[in-house]
């Protein structure tokens, strides 16, 4: 009733067109994963490894950040997605399932690309959930993080030109061969204000 369970082994192309995973967090889950690749690469490839390579321009990663995701482990434990990335060296673990909470959501995802096949430039997740707001921002080129500070600043009343300004400055850019530091700086701002003014509608 509260939770979806997607067990590790459940390919990209599932989760993407599964009913059950269109219907929840305002579809950002489906939709995030239908944009890794073609659908040939999505019938191979599973969520359980996308989210555990950690890979930085991991959609997956980005468009479940901005959720309530709990990870089930063997051994057995569990963790959240976000705790998940934060650890340090290679785990001594392995994913067996991912629950997403079920809870009103609106929600935004961008893929900034050149094609349609492309890794992407930068990708941004923005939800509503509970009246508060979560920002992920991915591919620059690190691994995805959550904009702390901004939605702090959220929390506070600042305006969605504010919080957009405070997520470009708190997470860290770099440049890489086919795009430079400054345009993902300008793309996080531009895209972070477009998905707070999309789910506060």
């Amino acid at each position: 009733d509260t939770y979806v369970r997607v067990g590790a082994m459940v390919s990209l192309r599932e989760f993407e067109t599964s009913p059950i995973t269109c219907s929840i967090a305002g579809g950002i889950p489906s939709f995030a994963v239908s944009e890794v690749m073609g659908p040939a690469f999505r019938n191979l490839a599973t969520i359980g490894g996308s989210i555990f390579g950690r890979y930085p321009f991991s959609d997956v990663i980005t468009g479940l950040l901005t959720l309530d995701v709990t990870l089930k482990l063997y051994p057995e434990q569990e963790m959240s997605l976000e705790d998940y990335l934060l650890l340090r060296g290679k785990p001594d673990f392995i994913i067996t399932e991912i629950l997403i909470k079920k809870e009103p959501t609106r929600s935004f995802y961008k893929k900034v690309k050149s094609t349609a096949l492309d890794f992407p430039l930068l990708n941004i997740a923005v939800s509503k959930r509970n009246n508060r707001l979560y920002i992920a921002v991915g591919s620059r080129p690190m691994v995805a993080s959550l904009a702390h500070k901004a939605m702090e600043a959220y929390e506070a009343g600042k305006s969605a030109e504010e919080v957009a300004l405070i997520a470009q400055e708190e997470l860290s850019f770099a440049s890489s061969n086919n795009i430079s530091k400054d345009y993902r700086l300008d793309l996080c701002r531009v895209y972070v204000l477009r998905g707070i003014k999309e789910v506060e509608k």
